[in-house]
């Protein structure tokens, strides 16, 4: 996924956990496990995500798309 097609965070301080939901969706409980041990806001309604790491989970941590070469 390219991370400039990510619409503009929904907070002041970044995405909210609703926004991600709706985009990452089956992935965002890797998105979570993802942020362990980093830093966020919290807003009023919950976590937010600073732009930054969103960005860059989306760049270089989602699996690739493709099928393996080889099944061992």
């Amino acid at each position: 996924m390219d991370s400039r097609l990510l619409p503009e965070p929904d907070s002041e301080l970044g995405c909210s956990e609703q926004q991600l939901a709706g985009i990452l969706g089956d992935r965002m409980a890797d998105f979570r496990e993802h942020m362990l041990m980093k830093t966020y806001a919290i807003g009023e309604s919950g976590p937010v995500y600073y732009p930054s790491d969103v960005h860059r989970y989306v760049e270089h941590m989602q699996p690739p798309r493709s099928a393996p070469l080889s099944r061992g």
